[in-house]
Protein backbone atom coordinates (compact mmCIF):
# COMPACT_ATOMS: atom_id res chain seq x y z
CA UNK A 1 0.00 0.00 0.00
CA UNK A 2 1.39 3.41 -0.94
CA UNK A 3 2.14 5.86 1.83
CA UNK A 4 0.35 9.20 1.84
CA UNK A 5 2.37 12.12 0.54
CA UNK A 6 2.42 13.74 3.98
CA UNK A 7 4.26 10.74 5.49
CA UNK A 8 6.86 10.78 2.72
CA UNK A 9 7.27 14.54 2.96
CA UNK A 10 7.54 14.36 6.73
CA UNK A 11 10.30 11.73 6.43
CA UNK A 12 12.28 13.88 4.00
CA UNK A 13 11.83 17.02 6.07
CA UNK A 14 12.82 15.20 9.24
CA UNK A 15 15.97 13.91 7.54
CA UNK A 16 16.83 17.40 6.31
CA UNK A 17 16.19 18.86 9.77
CA UNK A 18 18.32 16.22 11.46
CA UNK A 19 21.14 16.79 8.98
CA UNK A 20 21.10 20.58 9.19
CA UNK A 21 20.11 21.28 12.81
CA UNK A 22 21.36 18.38 14.93
CA UNK A 23 24.60 16.86 16.12
CA UNK A 24 25.78 15.16 19.29
CA UNK A 25 25.88 18.52 21.09
CA UNK A 26 22.50 19.66 19.72
CA UNK A 27 19.99 16.79 19.74
CA UNK A 28 16.40 17.45 18.63
CA UNK A 29 13.24 16.29 20.39
CA UNK A 30 9.83 16.00 18.76
CA UNK A 31 8.74 19.49 19.88
CA UNK A 32 11.73 21.06 18.14
CA UNK A 33 11.11 18.85 15.12
CA UNK A 34 7.55 20.17 14.95
CA UNK A 35 8.88 23.72 14.70
CA UNK A 36 10.59 22.71 11.44
CA UNK A 37 7.57 20.77 10.15
CA UNK A 38 4.83 23.33 10.85
CA UNK A 39 5.68 25.66 7.92
CA UNK A 40 4.77 22.68 5.69
CA UNK A 41 1.49 22.06 7.54
CA UNK A 42 2.90 18.88 9.06
CA UNK A 43 3.13 17.70 12.60
CA UNK A 44 4.63 14.75 14.42
CA UNK A 45 4.23 13.17 17.80
CA UNK A 46 6.75 11.05 19.65
CA UNK A 47 5.49 7.82 18.10
CA UNK A 48 5.53 9.09 14.50
CA UNK A 49 9.00 10.53 15.08
CA UNK A 50 10.24 7.15 16.33
CA UNK A 51 8.64 5.38 13.36
CA UNK A 52 10.26 7.79 10.90
CA UNK A 53 13.64 7.44 12.61
CA UNK A 54 13.36 3.64 12.39
CA UNK A 55 12.52 3.91 8.67
CA UNK A 56 15.53 6.18 8.07
CA UNK A 57 17.76 3.77 9.99
CA UNK A 58 16.39 0.97 7.80
CA UNK A 59 17.85 2.82 4.81
CA UNK A 60 21.28 2.87 6.48
CA UNK A 61 21.23 6.41 7.87
CA UNK A 62 22.98 6.54 11.23
CA UNK A 63 20.83 8.38 13.75
CA UNK A 64 21.57 8.30 17.46
CA UNK A 65 18.94 8.51 20.19
CA UNK A 66 18.74 9.44 23.80
CA UNK A 67 15.40 8.08 24.92
CA UNK A 68 13.79 8.37 28.33
CA UNK A 69 10.25 7.81 29.56
CA UNK A 70 9.04 11.26 28.52
CA UNK A 71 11.47 12.45 25.85
CA UNK A 72 13.24 11.18 22.79
CA UNK A 73 16.17 13.28 21.59
CA UNK A 74 17.80 12.32 18.29
CA UNK A 75 20.66 13.57 16.14
CA UNK A 76 22.30 12.80 12.84
CA UNK A 77 25.40 10.75 13.57
CA UNK A 78 27.16 10.16 10.26
CA UNK A 79 28.55 13.62 9.41
CA UNK A 80 30.52 13.93 6.17
CA UNK A 81 32.63 16.79 7.61
CA UNK A 82 33.74 17.12 11.22
CA UNK A 83 34.54 20.46 12.84
CA UNK A 84 38.27 19.89 12.43
CA UNK A 85 37.78 18.92 8.75
CA UNK A 86 35.95 22.19 8.14
CA UNK A 87 38.57 24.29 9.91
CA UNK A 88 41.39 22.65 7.91
CA UNK A 89 39.53 23.06 4.60
CA UNK A 90 38.74 26.68 5.38
CA UNK A 91 42.36 27.35 6.34
CA UNK A 92 43.62 25.65 3.18
CA UNK A 93 41.30 27.67 0.95
CA UNK A 94 41.92 31.04 2.54
CA UNK A 95 45.70 30.71 2.77
CA UNK A 96 46.36 29.16 -0.62
CA UNK A 97 48.27 31.69 -2.74
CA UNK A 98 46.80 30.17 -5.93
CA UNK A 99 43.21 30.72 -4.82
CA UNK A 100 41.99 34.29 -4.94
CA UNK A 101 40.04 35.59 -1.92
CA UNK A 102 36.93 35.90 -4.10
CA UNK A 103 37.18 32.27 -5.26
CA UNK A 104 37.85 31.10 -1.69
CA UNK A 105 34.71 32.92 -0.49
CA UNK A 106 32.69 31.37 -3.33
CA UNK A 107 33.94 27.86 -2.54
CA UNK A 108 33.23 28.31 1.17
CA UNK A 109 29.71 29.45 0.33
CA UNK A 110 29.20 26.32 -1.79
CA UNK A 111 30.12 24.15 1.22
CA UNK A 112 27.23 25.49 3.37
CA UNK A 113 24.67 22.83 2.32
CA UNK A 114 27.00 20.13 3.64
CA UNK A 115 27.40 21.46 7.17
CA UNK A 116 25.14 22.10 10.16
CA UNK A 117 23.99 25.57 11.13
CA UNK A 118 26.42 25.28 14.05
CA UNK A 119 29.34 24.67 11.66
CA UNK A 120 28.46 27.47 9.20
CA UNK A 121 30.35 30.18 11.15
CA UNK A 122 33.51 28.12 10.60
CA UNK A 123 33.19 28.81 6.86
CA UNK A 124 34.16 32.47 7.21
CA UNK A 125 36.98 34.23 5.38
CA UNK A 126 38.68 35.13 8.67
CA UNK A 127 40.27 31.86 9.70
CA UNK A 128 41.71 31.45 13.16
CA UNK A 129 43.32 28.09 13.69
CA UNK A 130 43.94 26.94 17.22
CA UNK A 131 47.16 25.11 17.86
CA UNK A 132 46.91 21.51 18.99
CA UNK A 133 49.26 20.19 21.64
CA UNK A 134 50.76 17.52 19.38
CA UNK A 135 51.63 19.89 16.50
CA UNK A 136 55.24 20.78 15.74
CA UNK A 137 56.12 24.34 16.79
CA UNK A 138 58.06 25.16 13.62
CA UNK A 139 55.22 23.86 11.45
CA UNK A 140 52.75 25.99 13.41
CA UNK A 141 54.87 29.12 12.89
CA UNK A 142 54.90 28.43 9.16
CA UNK A 143 51.11 28.07 9.02
CA UNK A 144 50.49 31.24 10.99
CA UNK A 145 52.99 33.19 8.86
CA UNK A 146 51.30 31.98 5.67
CA UNK A 147 47.89 32.89 7.06
CA UNK A 148 49.10 36.36 8.05
CA UNK A 149 50.66 36.95 4.64
CA UNK A 150 47.51 35.84 2.82
CA UNK A 151 45.22 37.96 4.99
CA UNK A 152 47.40 41.02 4.21
CA UNK A 153 47.76 40.02 0.55
CA UNK A 154 51.56 39.80 0.81
CA UNK A 155 54.04 37.41 -0.80
CA UNK A 156 56.35 35.27 1.28
CA UNK A 157 60.05 35.00 0.46
CA UNK A 158 61.96 31.90 1.47
CA UNK A 159 65.53 30.80 0.95
CA UNK A 160 66.42 27.24 -0.07
CA UNK A 161 68.62 26.57 2.94
CA UNK A 162 65.54 26.77 5.15
CA UNK A 163 63.96 23.72 3.54
CA UNK A 164 64.73 20.21 4.71
CA UNK A 165 63.39 16.73 3.93
CA UNK A 166 62.08 14.36 6.51
CA UNK A 167 63.85 11.05 7.10
CA UNK A 168 61.76 9.09 4.59
CA UNK A 169 61.97 11.82 1.91
CA UNK A 170 58.17 11.81 1.71
CA UNK A 171 57.62 15.47 2.51
CA UNK A 172 59.38 18.77 2.82
CA UNK A 173 59.39 20.72 6.06
CA UNK A 174 60.71 24.21 6.65
CA UNK A 175 63.26 24.88 9.34
CA UNK A 176 62.62 28.43 10.44
CA UNK A 177 65.79 29.93 11.83
CA UNK A 178 65.29 33.47 10.52
CA UNK A 179 62.15 35.58 10.35
CA UNK A 180 59.90 35.24 7.32
CA UNK A 181 60.08 38.28 5.12
CA UNK A 182 56.97 39.73 3.53
CA UNK A 183 56.94 41.74 0.34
Amino acid sequence: MAKPKSVKLRSLLMLRTLFKYSDANHPIDWEEMNQHLRPYALDCNRRSMNDTIENLEGFGIKISRNTSKFTCRVWFEDRPLSDSDISYLTFALTTNPYVSPKLAATLLKKMKPFVTVYQEPMLSDNVVLTRKDDEDDSQWRIYTAIQEACSKNLKIQYTKNLLKYDKDKKSVAMEQSVPIWFS
